[in-house]
This record gives C-alpha cells, sequence and structure tokens, in this order.
C-alpha cells in the first residue's frame, strides 16, 4: 500500500503526549505510534519527533507519514550495561 501522508494542527482538546494524539489521529496503538516515532514518521512544527512523551500544545502542526499496511514495532528499551 501507499505511503500517506497526513497534517493535523492540534485544537486545543487535544493537547498533551504526542503519541496519544497520534494514535488517535490513525487508529493505532501507542506502542505502534511509538514504532512510528522511532521509524522517523512524525514531526512536530516540521522538525522530526523523537520523544513519544513530547508534549504538543494547541497550534503546533503535525506532519505524519505512513504505510497503513505496515506494523511498525515499538523500539526495546536501551540495554543497561
Amino acid at each position: 500500500m501507499a505511503i500517506q501522508t497526513r497534517d493535523h494542527d492540534v485544537k486545543d482538546e487535544e493537547a498533551g503526549r504526542v503519541d496519544r494524539l497520534v494514535a488517535a489521529l490513525v487508529s493505532m496503538s501507542r506502542g505502534q505510534v511509538r514504532g512510528l516515532i522511532a521509524a522517523g514518521g512524525v514531526q512536530v512544527n516540521g522538525r522530526a519527533c523523537a520523544d513519544p512523551g513530547e508534549a504538543v500544545t494547541p497550534g503546533d502542526h503535525l506532519t505524519l507519514r505512513f504505510d497503513p499496511a505496515r506494523r511498525y514495532r515499538e523500539p526495546p528499551p536501551p540495554r543497561s550495561t
């Protein structure tokens, strides 16, 4: 399936964690959204989002690029040495 691009401006009632908002916008689990973020598929105000817990505020602009047929996997936690 083709890559989809979605643009979204954050509304007052949507402010909060970026992973929660993206999960609601594209009907993915938050784990899959964390995988999408790790794959570089989420931008906030034109810059790549690296932190699923990043706060978005009203007026922020999200750009999502994803393949709806792909199962994005959450990256494993970093190993402690």
